[in-house]
């Protein structure tokens, strides 16, 4: 039953030469970038659908009708707020109105897999949060019970103290949480070469 169900957010940016993957971009090229950029946005969503979970899309700046149409079962959304914090927070607000757990994932980790994501769900039944931590600092996912505003506010995104600020303040505020695996985000070129020498191939 949906009313047990943990539905999944997937912020990602719509594919465009010169707009996604500018750091890698920098050493392989806005062509290149724009492929691996294709191929982490098709390997996560392969992995989300094998979930059988609800799944929400949160497109910027407009919704990509390849896309949907390519994952016709999930739900087409906007991003909407003026940082990435206020955008995961009306995000989180909209879904957690319609199902009990949430979680939240971009396009940059290409190891996220169908179990991680389970595993996920399965650890937000016993905690209030759950939080996968990425190598640079971040997190590449983010699960939720309740919406709370405080993990979104006063945070210093893209820095590499995302993620100890957000674990402060869940310590401070008394909650429960979870830690998922370390995985990294492809942000770098030197991220891409390290992911096509581990058994993921492109």
């Amino acid at each position: 039953m949906w009313q047990n169900q943990t539905a999944i957010i997937v912020f990602l940016r719509v594919p465009e030469l010169g707009k996604v993957k500018t750091r890698l971009a920098k050493t392989v090229g806005p062509e290149k970038a724009l492929q691996i950029y294709e191929y982490l946005v098709e390997k996560t969503l392969i992995e989300v659908q094998a979930t059988d979970l609800p799944v929400f899309l949160y497109f910027h700046p407009h919704v990509d009708e390849v896309i949907v149409k390519r994952f016709p079962k999930f739900f087409p959304r906007l991003q909407s707020g003026t940082d990435l914090g206020l955008k995961m927070y009306h995000a989180f607000e909209e879904v957690l109105n319609s199902y009990p757990k949430s979680m939240i994932i971009g396009t940059d980790c290409p190891y996220i897999t169908k179990d991680l994501l389970i595993k996920a769900s399965q650890l937000l039944e016993k905690n209030d949060v759950v939080v996968g931590p990425a190598l640079d600092g971040g997190y590449y996912l983010l699960g939720l019970k309740n919406n709370i505003r405080e993990i979104f506010e006063d945070i210093s995104w893209g820095s590499d103290s995302v993620l100890d600020t957000t674990i402060d303040v869940i310590r401070k505020m008394q909650i429960s949480y979870s830690l998922l695996p370390r995985l990294s985000d492809i942000d770098y070129q030197e991220d891409w070469e390290i992911y096509q020498q581990s058994n993921f191939k492109f």
